[in-house]
């Protein structure tokens, strides 16, 4: 069977499995698409033995793998090759390509924020940041804050931005190098589940300068991190990392690369209804997946009465059917349109 993947460290927060298998089952697709542990360090590997099956479609990436696999692929596209970074790896037969769409899901998330000559602020200084710092780039900031533990590390942002004037900072003076900014985003793990939470350095600049200040999460696990709740609470206008994970979708590579006919669907809905219509598949399948045994073990147990058991598998199944009958619609106007879409493998 052929599939496709995301892989990470971690890689358990991820969207992409539960998106792409729903559509895949409901379109009766054959094919899978998995999630897959890849260690730091270990990519190269993984991409070695991945190269000689002829299953395997290719791959989403996800932190911190994104430079590394920029590295090792055999060719890369005009994005992915100035920002030194991939989130897509597509199997070919010429070898494996790899792409970044990372830019047009940050675009999502800001392209309604005024930045043309105004001040911008990215904490962290991995592939994702180097994706953020080639779209501030493109939209004209005059001054580029980033806020990292290691300054070495965002050295290579410098080249990605030579026109800006790009500050470079460590963690803890957020409080006071954030003033002035009209964007903070976040672009590392912090406050994701299971990692650590932001610093109290830099929760406190939050607090002090969010006030009509757009604050971009790209943390998706949990939706609403402490960052963008301070954001709120201060008076800033904040955009969570779903919006990023859907921009991606639109641009034709962060869902659909390896499956083509899930492209089909799921581009189209994503265009017409975004956040609605993967967060709906999202909803759906997280309450499929863990309602529906929770309800089972409370039939078994005498704990659920009939009545509520009803009604739960009358609402899922009503919103099941809601869903279909709009994707089948959707798809069957946009059929033409997106009919060219193919895989190279």
């Amino acid at each position: 069977m052929r599939y496709a993947e995301v892989i990470g460290d971690p890689v358990e927060q991820s969207k992409s499995p539960a998106i792409h298998k729903f559509w895949l089952d409901r379109l009766k697709l054959s094919g899978d698409y998995r999630r897959t542990h890849v260690p730091r360090g270990t990519v190269a590997d993984f991409l070695r033995e991945r190269r000689s099956d002829p299953d395997w479609l290719g791959c989403n990436v996800t932190i911190p793998h994104k430079v590394d696999a920029a590295d090792l692929v055999d060719e890369l596209d005009e994005k992915a090759r100035a920002i030194g970074a991939v989130n897509c790896v597509v199997s070919r037969r010429s070898g494996l390509f790899g792409t970044n769409t990372d830019i047009e899901g940050v675009g999502a998330g800001l392209d309604g924020t005024a930045l043309e000559g105004a001040k911008a602020a990215i904490i962290g200084g991995g592939g994702a940041s180097r994706a953020a710092t080639a779209y501030l780039a493109s939209r004209g900031v005059s001054e580029l804050l980033i806020l990292v533990r290691d300054p070495q590390k965002a050295e290579p942002l410098r080249a990605i931005a030579p026109a800006i004037r790009v500050i470079v900072a460590p963690i803890d003076t957020a409080r006071d190098s954030l003033e002035g900014s009209a964007a903070i985003i976040n672009a590392t793990q912090l406050g994701m589940t299971g990692y650590a939470q932001m610093s109290g350095d830099l929760i406190d600049g939050v607090a002090r300068h969010a006030c009509g200040v757009t604050l971009f999460d790209m943390v998706y696990e949990p939706i609403e991190t402490r960052f963008l709740a301070t954001g709120r609470e201060a008076g800033g206008t904040v955009v969570d990392g779903l919006t990023m994970l859907i921009g991606q979708a639109i641009a034709g590579a962060g869902f659909g690369a390896c499956f083509a006919a899930t492209l089909r669907l799921v581009l189209p809905l994503a265009a017409t209804h975004q956040r609605a219509a993967v967060a709906a598949t999202i909803f759906l399948v997280s309450y499929i997946s863990f309602g529906a045994p929770v309800v089972v073990a409370g039939r078994l147990t005498g704990s659920f009465g009939v009545v509520p058991t009803v009604l739960w598998y009358s609402a899922v199944s009503a919103l099941l059917a809601l869903v279909s009958l709009r994707a089948q619609f959707r798809l069957a106007r946009c059929d033409q349109a997106s009919r060219g879409v193919s895989v190279s493998t």
